[in-house]
């Protein structure tokens, strides 16, 4: 019986390695830990955590060390609620051409009517420069929507799922332990 459980273990820690994440040394990650569940007035209920973002120097067993600036901190995986790795960043450019494309045309007409001191764009001889102007301010609004779309860049985040069994071996001080830990 003894010899069946500890195969069993065995074979539980090959699929647990197996399908340990692809943390390396030098990624970024973000780990949330810490969470606290509290109900708000109105009944629902919101989950806080504390957040840290860094650079991984090492990952051994139960223990993932971070570099976050000039400081380096040591994270417990059990204590660890969710694990982020960086894929990457991303910037902007599309999202800000969408926005600046009406604003730029609505800027346009509205300095048009100041222009003018009046709305013109309901006369029919004045019609083709208001489609003008709002042409233009799309295609400005629009360029530099892009441009400063393009400069705002973001990390893309993807989540590293956990192990369903995490077995670790323990030191004792005259022995070895085993560590089994079930999620669900």
């Amino acid at each position: 019986m003894r010899y069946f459980l500890a195969v069993l273990l065995l074979g539980a820690t090959l699929r647990a390695n197996a399908q340990q994440p692809a943390i390396e040394a030098s990624q970024r990650v973000r780990l949330s830990y810490d969470c606290r569940t509290r109900t708000l007035s109105a009944g629902q209920v919101r989950s806080e955590c504390q957040r840290k973002s860094g650079t991984v120097i090492v990952l051994r067993g139960d223990t993932l060390i971070l570099s976050a600036g000039s400081a380096t901190k040591t994270h417990r995986l059990s204590a660890v609620t969710r694990i982020e790795v960086s894929r990457g960043r991303r910037s902007h450019g599309l999202t800000g051409a969408v926005i600046g494309a009406p604003v730029g045309a609505v800027a346009g007409l509205a300095i048009l009517t100041l222009a003018n001191g009046a709305w013109v764009c309901g006369d029919y001889e004045i019609g083709a420069l208001c489609g003008a102007v709002a042409g233009g301010g799309v295609i400005g609004g629009a360029l530099l929507g892009a441009l400063v779309g393009g400069a705002v860049k973001t990390d893309r985040w993807e989540d590293v799922s956990f192990n369903s069994v995490r077995v670790t071996i323990v030191p004792q001080p005259t022995r070895f332990g085993l560590s089994a830990a079930f999620y669900f």
